[in-house]
């Protein structure tokens, strides 16, 4: 079989009831391509059966389980799935089956004509409505923070170009956002209509807690503009106070304004506390650039490699038809 053109990477934790589905149409929306294809399944720590159902699927050529030691979450599962990803094009998408794979051609339309990620807007989003608001409070937070005009960040349905994904590894503990890490990377983004689908079976693995916990590690560890904007802010109030006090002493100069010692306090705490604020801002910076460069901890682990799309080192692999 040819070096596959475009790998699909899915994570998976406990689909058990939706992977012979998934698996079937995912194969059939792959090859409505016309291009070599590989598909990486990697078991997040999965204890329902979905790792016994994944290797069945690794008899099939081109199809690589990933099995990680434990639960890492979806981020570094499908990171794990990218570092072993050998096609020029990289699809992911998640194994709820909320996704149509018989939507991939669109999505492979949209990148011959020229773009270098694809996104898939979810339209008619079945999810509950306090779900749906914090999906697009979150995208509409994420458009500030990064400058990137995408309506759907959440969407786990990307098709991007190789270039997009490249020295992800240096990012350390940051790729967790990927979607906003390849979306930034990407030079030409588009976004494509996809379909939106109930639930067959399973259960979401993202609830409020869980949205409310990423978004706390989003402010807290995406490097643009966090400890930027708290600088900033700082400088702000600084200026203003000097502004205040050059306006306060021209005024009692000309005689037009007694003293006030209320308002010389406000005055000075904002010149005070503008300094302050700005110098957390510079060291936040400093700190956070350190820590970034630092990281030298796995972003997950990896038990075992069954099938063709591996790395050099990895435990236990186990090459299938393919070899």
């Amino acid at each position: 079989m040819d070096k596959p053109t475009i790998s699909a990477v899915i994570p998976v934790y406990n689909e058990a009831f939706n992977l012979q589905e998934l698996h079937t149409r995912l194969k059939a929306g792959l090859t409505a391509i016309g291009e070599p294809w590989e598909i990486i399944y990697v078991d997040d720590g999965s204890n329902d059966g979905s790792s016994e159902i994944l290797r069945e699927f690794t008899s099939d050529l081109g199809v690589t389980l990933v099995r990680l030691t434990r639960n890492f979450g979806q981020h570094p599962a499908i990171a794990a799935g990218l570092d072993r990803a050998r096609g020029e094009w990289v699809v992911t998408m998640d194994a709820d089956l909320q996704n149509d794979p018989a939507d991939i051609p669109r999505l492979w339309q949209a990148a011959l004509e020229g773009h270098d990620l694809v996104n898939g807007a979810r339209v008619m989003r079945h999810e509950k409505l306090s779900r749906r608001r914090a999906s697009r409070l979150a995208n509409w937070l994420m458009r500030r923070f990064t400058g990137v005009k995408l309506q759907d960040f959440s969407s786990g349905f990307k098709l991007c170009h190789r270039s997009t994904i490249t020295h992800l590894a240096d990012y350390g503990e940051m790729r967790r956002f990927l979607g906003v890490l390849v979306a930034r990377r990407a030079k030409n983004p588009a976004e494509v209509e996809v379909g939106h689908y109930p639930r067959k079976g399973g259960k979401s693995k993202y609830g409020l807690l869980s949205l409310m916990y990423f978004w706390m590690e989003f402010i807290v560890s995406y490097k643009p503009r966090t400890f930027q904007l708290v600088g900033i802010s700082g400088s702000i109030l600084f200026i203003l106070g000097l502004i205040g006090a050059a306006i306060y002493a021209v005024l009692r100069w000309a005689g037009s304004l007694e003293a006030a010692p209320a308002l010389q306090v406000l005055i000075g705490m904002m010149v005070f506390f503008g300094v302050q604020i700005t110098f957390f801002g510079f060291l936040g910076e400093f700190i956070q650039r350190i820590y970034i460069l630092s990281q030298g901890v796995p972003f997950s682990r990896v038990e075992s490699v069954t099938g063709p799309a591996h790395l050099p080192g990895d435990p236990a692999v186990t090459p299938n038809s393919w070899a």
